[in-house]
């Protein structure tokens, strides 16, 4: 249910490029809970990238899709790298 108004304010698909929206979305409709929701949202995004979760003290839901950002564009980089250099 709460994914569904989610979906209604902001596609998952533009949840990496608006985590500060999706953040504030989530804590409008759950108040206090939306840490713990948010949390679990993360966890099963970093399982579907096939990530081990880690928590880190002081970070929000906005800070793990920024690392998962930063971590995708490395792994991305890496690989161009390593094409490159087969040619």
């Amino acid at each position: 249910m709460i994914f569904d108004y989610l979906e209604c304010s902001i596609h998952h698909d533009e949840i990496p490029s608006q985590p500060a929206k999706f953040s504030a979305l989530l804590e409008e409709i759950s108040g206090k809970a939306a840490k713990v929701i948010g949390r679990a949202a993360i966890r099963r995004f970093y399982a579907k990238l096939g990530w081990e979760f880690y928590e880190i003290h002081g970070f929000e839901a906005v800070d793990y899709i920024e690392a998962a950002k930063t971590r995708l564009r490395e792994s991305e980089q890496q690989a161009t790298r390593a094409v490159t250099e087969i040619r």
